[in-house]
């Protein structure tokens, strides 16, 4: 996992800001998708195992424009998923030989991150707040 940068402000429901850790804004592309993580400390995975921090992803960004030396704008974003849908047909004889058909159907998939209002406090949880950590794998 490499750490880019962090987020600095949540301006909407949808769009935030991510300020790039110093030295790193050339490795972060307008349409490139990065994960948001929040950081869990535990001191019994410490001692067990050197784990200061664990890394939790809680969802995707992408990246919208750059803005001034170490500043992007963001956005959560929701992709096109194939969903099944069952039609049933008019009753006829064949009915019952059958029955429902099966449809495909394109439908927009989970949002990629939940954002958090910029002024409530949480713990560990899926929606990004302000000081969480963006990155790649």
């Amino acid at each position: 996992m490499k750490l880019l940068g962090t987020v600095a402000e949540i301006l909407s429901g949808t769009l935030l800001l991510v300020k790039a850790n110093e030295g790193t804004e050339k490795g972060i592309d307008v349409n490139e998708i990065l994960k948001v993580f929040g950081q869990i400390e535990n001191e019994s995975l410490q001692k067990k195992y050197n784990l200061p921090k664990i890394y939790v992803p809680k969802g995707e960004i992408r990246i919208v424009t750059h803005h001034g030396s170490q500043y992007f704008w963001a956005e959560t974003f929701r992709e096109l998923i194939d969903s099944p849908r069952s039609i049933e047909k008019p009753s006829s004889l064949l009915t019952g030989i059958w029955g429902a058909q099966v449809v495909r159907e394109k439908v927009l998939g989970p949002p990629s991150a939940a954002l958090a209002p910029a002024t409530e406090p949480i713990e560990v949880s899926k929606k990004v707040v302000v000081g969480d950590l963006v990155g790649k794998d």
